[in-house]
């Protein structure tokens, strides 16, 4: 890599760990970082002639600042043609550039793990959970009211500790303190007060409340949903929402179709055709049988598609992985 290009990386990787003051906490230790410096947003001036680095390169340079050591998990969001894209890690980053005046980066979680555990290092787990109550407050996941006050108490915990009267005082969950969720009530915060000084949480070290939130926040059905807008064959208005379990097909929010990542075979598109193929039983047959989506644009449903074999990718993956002990076992005996 070229000097100029060596400036221009830092200058990339500066902007955006100077975005988020609160991720570089230590192991164990309580933290008083507010909730609103969650979103790692950059804005980086264009200079086309030293921008050589790959996407690679920059979340590389970025994940070793954050000192994280699963960066298959995380990835870069840029904004192009009002639609949000991921940054490709293979190219350079100025071919993906339409703009000259600049690009917005946006650090953030891609492939959400099933389990929490599936993620080893606790500054891991801590980004995954700012990253969910970043989609909070961006409304992208909506909470039952039993959930929301539990978990916003988990948050008290992990970025307070143990609750002491003459430290934290009364009414210390206020929105001009911690917002939580959009449109946050009095009742949310006073409930998630009162949870957070009963032995719901007292005692419990940070990692152990970061863990305990997301062990609960896995269990919606939209938790780490990548969201696309389309239309089924018929004109019907539908959402793809690529989580970490299948797709899931939504009409006005309620699911209608669902297709695990381990039963799908094949995903393609053709123009603004994107279908997705998988092993299907009918009359005791199995069979490969196919579903098809219209998108807005052929460059959407590449996009699409793009997003969606990465997926399929990843989490096929994992669960192979997760599998391959049970099946030497099976045939072990």
């Amino acid at each position: 890599m070229r000097v100029g290009e060596n400036c221009y990386l830092a200058r990339l990787r500066h902007a955006v760990l100077c975005a988020e003051p609160g991720v570089k906490r230590k192991l164990n230790e309580t933290r008083t970082d507010s909730v609103s410096a969650i979103a790692v947003c950059v804005c980086v001036p264009f200079c086309p002639a030293q921008v050589k680095a790959t996407g690679q390169a920059l979340l590389d340079s970025v994940i070793n600042d954050l000192q994280l050591r699963e960066p298959e998990y995380f990835g870069l969001q840029f904004i192009e043609d009002q639609m949000l894209k991921w940054l490709d890690m293979e190219k350079p980053i100025k071919k993906q550039m339409k703009d000259g005046s600049g690009l917005r980066f946006e650090f953030r979680v891609r492939y959400y793990p099933l389990d929490a555990t599936d993620m080893f290092e606790e500054l891991s787990r801590y980004q995954l959970m700012l990253q969910i109550r970043h989609d909070l407050l961006q409304s992208r996941l909506s909470l039952p009211e039993k959930m929301a006050t539990e978990l916003f108490a988990l948050t008290l915990q992990s970025e307070l500790g143990d609750y002491e009267p003459n430290e934290h005082g009364m009414s210390y969950a206020k929105t001009n303190v911690y917002q939580f969720v959009v449109n946050q009530s009095e009742d949310l915060e006073f409930s998630a007060e009162q949870l957070h000084q009963s032995n719901f949480c007292q005692g419990m070290t940070p990692a152990e409340a970061e863990l305990a939130f997301l062990d609960r926040i896995r269990l919606l059905d939209m938790y780490g949903a990548d969201v696309h807008v389309v239309e089924g064959l018929k004109g019907v208005k539908l959402t793809i929402a690529l989580t970490p379990s299948c797709i899931r097909i939504l009409r006005d929010h309620q699911q209608v179709a669902c297709f695990l990542w381990s039963k799908i075979t094949r995903i393609t598109y053709k123009g603004r055709k994107f279908t997705v193929r998988q092993m299907d039983r009918e009359q005791d047959e199995v069979k490969e049988k196919p579903f098809s989506f219209l998108t807005g644009s052929e460059k959407q449903c590449k996009y699409l598609w793009q997003c969606s074999v990465d997926c399929h990718s990843f989490f096929t993956t994992r669960l192979e992985a997760a599998g391959a002990p049970a099946r030497q076992q099976q045939q072990q005996q």
